[in-house]
């Protein structure tokens, strides 16, 4: 036998540590090549203002990471306009035109990340100033700039220890023996939204942990029945459909309360294709056909009660099956389930109701670009257009999109649009330290709406999801990185003891209770993302 020498290991150790930097060097330098891609598609405006009669949909945003088009005012006898880009106290640009509409395609990538103002003035004939000159101020946000954090721990381990953390709570476990809710968690009271995340979430880990998976079933089980005896009678306007609430929450001063008094006797007209996939999901763990039919009898009545334009609406009357407004729903979840049925049990009878309402989404929502916020805690008749803009309507429909099994180039770049609109607007790759030095929240993060500022786990994890959904279709290494950057930040997010998610990611976060900051539908998001993004890289 060969004897080793000190030589012959120093040699071997030179080897592996050249092999090492070398593939560090590797590393950085895609790394690199992806952040200068980044930064080009930056200077790309997203669905620019005054563009073919395209309104201006940024009116109401107040940061941006690509370059904005902005609309102003036309003044009457101007002859110009001058426009100024001011960073500070200095003039950054300074250009004329004769166009109302200022693009800041080619001068974004030099701006310092920050407060930008632009001045927007009316010249005369002799170029002086007339009228009330005009001001737009933004914050010119960070951009994607890797390399971000890894993963605490492994996607598949950070979901799972997330389930567990559900199947854990008191309030769930309590369905192991009872068929009402615990309303000592006030969340329970969202009956849609709570009772049939949980429903979902259970049949999921008694796939992922046999061990778990008898309390898990029967956790689900009266979970979903309790959604089925709640729910509207067949001779009902809105047969079939469990309601977006139910039984009153204890606690009389918390935000449930406060929404569940507002909407006394009305519903999300969405919300019941959520829980149809819950009974599906119940219908597949259990082979019970009760479940599979009562899914296909709520498909039903979206189908008897679709608009003759082929909309739906957002909130309806439980009584009469009325719209409360003349706002129109986002359809994306309900087509998610017309194409689940088809796909998994060969059922077409939906499939001319989700032609017209995707038809309708793409002849309104896709053409106005109001990517309105569709919250059942909002009063929409009071919402005008662009006022809540949200990652979630354009999340949604950008993942129907790009799951479809036969996907245009129109398509394809409708879904690349409505993603890179949710990150422009939503994303925070970083944040500014405070007075301190410290951080807000953690990042990258993405908040959930204009009226809701906050970092909120489901929408980091639905964005990271909208990445992935490109990268599968188009294998762009930029959106594959976007969405594990997005995604380590779940893990890091999660309690290291516990396993818990929490939904929001303020460093301050104390202010907020624990019923307030915890909702089991955002941590069932959120462990469907990990779980796809471990079996995308393979783990």
């Amino acid at each position: 036998m060969k004897r080793i020498t000190t030589k012959t290991l120093s040699c071997l150790a030179l080897a592996l540590l050249c092999g090492w930097l070398s593939g560090c060097r590797q590393e950085v330098s895609q790394l690199e090549a992806l952040n200068k891609q980044a930064t080009s598609e930056y200077e790309q405006p997203i669905r620019p203002g005054g563009v073919d009669g395209q309104p201006f949909w940024n009116i109401n945003a107040k940061k941006f990471i690509y370059a904005p088009v902005l609309g102003f005012g036309s003044v009457e006898g101007a002859e110009a306009y001058r426009c100024e880009v001011l960073v500070g106290d200095s003039v950054a640009y300074k250009w004329e035109s004769a166009d109302t509409c200022v693009s800041l395609a080619g001068r974004w990538a030099s701006l310092p990340v920050g407060k930008v103002d632009v001045a927007f003035t009316a010249l005369d004939g002799t170029g002086e100033a007339i009228g009330e000159p005009q001001r737009r101020t933004m914050w010119r946000d960070y951009p994607f700039s890797a390399p971000y954090p890894d993963a605490a721990r492994p996607y598949r381990e950070a979901a799972i220890k997330g389930a567990l953390f559900v199947h854990n709570i008191g309030a769930i476990r309590h369905w192991l023996t009872h068929t009402e809710p615990d309303m000592s968690f006030e969340n329970n009271t969202y009956a849609c939204k709570i009772i049939g995340a949980t429903v979902r979430l259970e049949c999921l880990l008694a796939q992922l942990m046999p061990a778990v998976a008898d309390d898990a079933l029967a956790i689900a089980r009266n979970a979903a029945d309790c959604l089925m005896r709640i729910s509207q009678p067949a001779d009902a306007p809105l047969a079939y459909f469990p309601p977006t609430y139910y039984l009153e929450p204890e606690a009389k001063d918390g935000w449930p309360h406060h929404v569940y008094e507002i909407n006394r006797g009305k519903t999300m007209y969405l919300e019941a294709a959520a829980a149809a996939e819950a009974f599906l999901d119940m219908y597949e763990a259990s082979k019970e056909e009760k479940y599979k039919e009562h899914a296909l009898n709520i498909l039903g009545t979206y189908r008897r009660t679709q608009n003759a334009d082929g909309s739906f609406p957002i909130k309806v009357d439980i009584a009469t099956g009325k719209a409360t407004d003349a706002a129109c729903c986002t359809p994306a979840p309900l087509l998610c389930l017309v194409e689940r049925v088809r796909t998994s049990y060969g059922v077409s009878d939906f499939d001319e109701m989700a032609a017209k309402a995707e038809k309708w989404m793409m002849d309104n929502t896709m053409k106005s670009f109001n990517l309105t916020g569709q919250f059942e805690d909002q009063r929409m008749e009071d919402l005008k257009p662009y006022q809540n803009l949200t990652n979630c309507t354009a999340n949604d429909f950008a993942d129907y999109l790009l799951n479809k099994n036969e996907l245009s180039d129109s398509e394809l770049a409708a879904a690349i649009e409505l993603v890179r609109f949710a990150e422009d607007q939503f994303v925070h790759w970083e944040l500014a330290a405070d007075e301190n030095g410290f951080g807000r929240e953690l990042t990258p993060c993405v908040h959930e709406q204009y009226f809701y500022e906050t970092p909120v786990d489901a929408s980091c994890a639905e964005t990271a999801g909208s990445f992935m959904g490109i990268y599968r279709r188009t294998s762009d290494e930029l959106a594959l990185e976007k969405a594990k950057a997005l995604l380590n930040a779940v893990t890091r997010a999660q309690n290291i003891t516990n396993g818990q998610i929490p939904t929001t990611w303020e460093f301050n976060s104390g202010q907020w209770d624990y019923n307030r900051t915890f909702w089991p539908n955002c941590t069932y998001a959120c462990v469907v993302r990990l779980l796809a993004m471990a079996e995308l890289l393979g783990e």
